[in-house]
C-alpha cells in the first residue's frame, strides 16, 4: 500500500509526559498518605521508608524506559496507598475506642463503688477514698484502688459468722452476703455497656480519624448529653438520631477527603505544566482545600481535569508534528522555519524535495488531530497533461520514503502506525496548482489544490 495513508503517531516525548504525570500523582498520593498517617500516628519511619523505596522503583522504570510497566504499576500503588490509609484508620479508631471504653468503665466502676461505700457508711480510709475519687476522674492507678476497695467488701468464707450489721452492709453493697468477683459485681450493679452506645463510640472514632477532632467534637458532645439522659425512651431516641447523623457525616467526610486527594493529584499534574492557567487553577485548589467545600471542589476538579487533558493533547500533537517534520527533513525534504505554525493554522502543509521539484508530499491534520493524512502530490498548473506513469513512480518513491521515515522515528523512540492506506493509483493523484509567484515553495499561500483521476 503506497498511496494515501491515515497514520497515527506515538512519540517518545508524549509517552514520557504521560509517565511523569503518573509519577506526579503518585507523589501527591504519598504526601496525602503520610499526612493522614502522621496525624493519626498510624505510620512510623519504617513505613515511610518502605513507601519511598517503592517510589524509587517507579522512577527507575521511567529512567529505563519501561513505560508500559510504569503506567500499569503506578495506579495500583496509588490505590494501595489509599486502601492502606483506610485500613490503618479503622484499626486506630478501634484501638482508641477500646482504650477510651476501658478507661471509662474503670472510672464508672470506681465512682459506683465509692458511692455504695458512702451509702452503706462503710469505713474507708481517707487515703483509699482519695484514690477512688481520683480513679473516678480517670486518673492512673484506678485498678489498684478498685481492687483494694473490693477486697474489703468480700465476706469471709464462713458467711454464718457474719453479724447482722455485716449482712446489712453486704446487701447494700450488692454482694448479698456471698463472695463475688469484680466482674459479677459490675453486672449485678448494672455497670455493663450499652451496645448501641458502643456502636456510636466506634463511629465517632472513625469520623475523628477521617475528618479530625473538629469533625467529631459535635457528636462527642451529643453523646455526652445522651449519657446524662435519665429517660430510657428519650435516651434510645437520641441514640438513634445520633447514629443516623453520624452515618451521614462520616459519608460526607469520606467524600470530601476523596475529592481533596483527587484535587491534590490534579495540582501535582498542573504544577508540571507550568503555565499561567495551571498556576491559577493551583491557587483555586489551595483555597478549596482549606476549608474543604465539596460542591466547589467538584466543579474545580472538572475544570482542572479538562485543562490538563487539553494541554496534554496539545503537547502530544506538537510532539507528533515535530517528529514527522524532523524525520522528513532527514530524508531531504525542505522543512523551513514556520512550517509547524502553518500546519496548525491551515490544517495541512506541502513539502518537496529539491531533487524532485515537480512532486512533493502533503500532510494534513488540524491542531488537535490524533491522526494525520499523508499522500504524494504533484505540482502543475491549469489542465496540463500529466505523465501518469511518472506519477505512479513518484508515489512508489514516496512509499519508500515513508518506510524510511518509520524507521527513523523508530530509532528516536517514536512509532508510526498505518491505520488505513490505498494502493498506488487507487485514489486520484492530488495536483497542487501554482497560481502565484512562489513556484519554488508550493507550501506557501500561492497554491490551489485539485484532484485528477489517473488512467
Amino acid at each position: 500500500m503506497s498511496g494515501p495513508k491515515v497514520i497515527r503517531i506515538i512519540t517518545r516525548d508524549e509517552t514520557i509526559e504521560i509517565c511523569q504525570n503518573y509519577l506526579a500523582r503518585l507523589d501527591a498520593a504519598i504526601a496525602s498518605w503520610k499526612k493522614v498517617g502522621e496525624r493519626n500516628t498510624t505510620i512510623d519511619s519504617a513505613d515511610i521508608a518502605a513507601v519511598m523505596r517503592r517510589r524509587d522503583t517507579f522512577h527507575k522504570l521511567l529512567a529505563n524506559e519501561r513505560f508500559v510497566e510504569l503506567q500499569s504499576a503506578v495506579p495500583v500503588e496509588i490505590a494501595s496507598l489509599k486502601t492502606d490509609t483506610q485500613d490503618r484508620l479503622v484499626k486506630a479508631a478501634s484501638a482508641k475506642v477500646e482504650t477510651d471504653r476501658a478507661t471509662r468503665r474503670t472510672a464508672t466502676t470506681a465512682a459506683t463503688l465509692l458511692n455504695k461505700l458512702k451509702e452503706a457508711n462503710y469505713p474507708v480510709s481517707a487515703a483509699l477514698r482519695q484514690r477512688l475519687e481520683n480513679a473516678a476522674r480517670g486518673d492512673a492507678g484506678a485498678e489498684s484502688a478498685i481492687s483494694e476497695a473490693f477486697r474489703m467488701l468480700q465476706p469471709p468464707p464462713d458467711t454464718n459468722a457474719l453479724s447482722a450489721r455485716q449482712r446489712e452492709l453486704a446487701s447494700k453493697l450488692g454482694a448479698g452476703g456471698k463472695p463475688m468477683t469484680l466482674a459479677e459485681w459490675c453486672v449485678a450493679n448494672e455497670l455493663h455497656t450499652d451496645p448501641a452506645i458502643d456502636q456510636i463510640e466506634e463511629r465517632i472514632a472513625q469520623l475523628r480519624a477521617i475528618g479530625g477532632a473538629s469533625a467529631a467534637a459535635p457528636f462527642e458532645q451529643r453523646l455526652a448529653a445522651v449519657a446524662r439522659e435519665d429517660s430510657q425512651a428519650r435516651r434510645a431516641l437520641l441514640t438513634d438520631s445520633l447514629g443516623v447523623d453520624l452515618v451521614i457525616a462520616t459519608r460526607a467526610q469520606s467524600e470530601a477527603v476523596s475529592l481533596a486527594e483527587e484535587l491534590g493529584e490534579l495540582a501535582a499534574e498542573l504544577a508540571r505544566l507550568d503555565t499561567a492557567q495551571a498556576r491559577s487553577l493551583i491557587g483555586e485548589i489551595e483555597q478549596a482545600l482549606s476549608p474543604r467545600r465539596v460542591q466547589a471542589t467538584t466543579d474545580l476538579m472538572a475544570r482542572a481535569s479538562g485543562y490538563i487533558a487539553g494541554e496534554m493533547k496539545a503537547r502530544a500533537v506538537a510532539a507528533r508534528r515535530r517528529a514527522v517534520l524532523q524525520g522528513l527533513a532527514g530524508l531531504g525534504y525542505e522543512v523551513t522555519e514556520g512550517l509547524s505554525t502553518a500546519w496548525v493554522k491551515d490544517g495541512r502543509i506541502v513539502l518537496q524535495k529539491s531533487a524532485n521539484p515537480d512532486y512533493g508530499v502533503e500532510i494534513g491534520g488540524g491542531a488537535d488531530a490524533d491522526r494525520f493524512q499523508v499522500r504524494a502530490v504533484g505540482f502543475g498548473s491549469g489542465g496540463a497533461a500529466r505523465d501518469t506513469a511518472r506519477d505512479r513512480d513518484m508515489e512508489t518513491l514516496w512509499c519508500n520514503d515513508f518506510a524510511r521515515l518509520q524507521e527513523m522515528v523508530g530509532k528516536a523512540g517514536d512509532f508510526i502506525a498505518i491505520e488505513r492506506a490505498l494502493a498506488v493509483g487507487e485514489a486520484p493523484m492530488k495536483i497542487i496548482e501554482r497560481v502565484g509567484t512562489d513556484d519554488t515553495h508550493p507550501a506557501g499561500a500561492g497554491v490551489r489544490a485539485s484532484t485528477r483521476r489517473m488512467a
